[in-house]
């Protein structure tokens, strides 16, 4: 896993700024995580995921309550916050957060650019390229090709979609390792079926219905086969 295993090894930066695609970047490093602590993100009381797409003062002050409240276990507690952009006042107090960490706290930050943070917040943290791990979950073995779905007929995408579901246990999260792979996919290709900015909103909303609990998986892919 390249540079990018440091951001789970206990000893280490309390705080990392990684770069690349979103939301596909922040989806594969949380998916990771949640291998790594056997259960998914959202059951577990000491780690927390979100996405912004504007990062401002209340979600700083948010943060600094999160990592400030009591521990739950006896290892690192996670901070992954997936940042389209940031206030300047949100920056300053992110800043105070990364100086004085509570003890057992790791932050991992995922912007497309560094250059969105003052260069004080970049101070305090290790600025890392997270492509080369997107690139690894992508072509890991048994995740569909998003180039290959968009290539593809309406049959030939509902057969993609039914060996994707194959496996009850892990539909859930095969589909979500497709839809970063499928993202990339569109945002390598300008010329993919439909125009970018609403093949891209189309992608995220259906992300944000299967993060939901009871939802249908295989209708929304469905959905994305017949709209893409």
């Amino acid at each position: 896993m390249t540079k990018l295993a440091r951001l789970f090894e206990p000893a280490g930066h309390h705080a990392f700024i990684v770069t690349g695609p979103l939301p596909a970047l922040a989806e594969a490093i949380g998916q990771t995580l949640a291998e790594k602590l056997g259960r998914p993100l959202s059951a577990d009381a000491d780690s927390y995921f979100n996405y912004f797409d504007r990062f401002g003062i209340t979600d700083s002050r948010d943060l600094r309550q999160r990592q400030a409240s009591r521990q739950l276990s006896d290892r690192l507690r996670y901070f992954i916050l997936a940042i389209k952009s940031i206030t300047p006042e949100a920056q300053n107090a992110l800043l105070k957060v990364l100086e004085e960490p509570a003890a057992g706290s790791r932050f991992i930050i995922v912007v497309e650019r560094p250059e969105l943070f003052l260069p004080t917040v970049l101070s305090r943290c290790e600025v890392l390229s997270g492509r080369d791990f997107l690139s690894e979950k992508v072509e890991a073995p048994g995740l569909d090709s998003g180039r290959q779905f968009l290539a593809s007929d309406l049959p030939a995408r509902l057969q993609l979609i039914k060996r994707l579901l194959g496996d009850k246990d892990r539909a859930r999260n095969q589909a979500l390792d497709f839809l970063n792979s499928l993202e990339l996919a569109l945002r390598a290709d300008l010329s993919a079926r439909g125009s970018l900015p609403a093949a891209i909103n189309r992608l995220f909303v259906v992300r944000r219905l299967m993060s939901r609990r009871g939802s249908a998986t295989r209708l929304l892919l469905e959905d994305l086969a017949l709209s893409l």
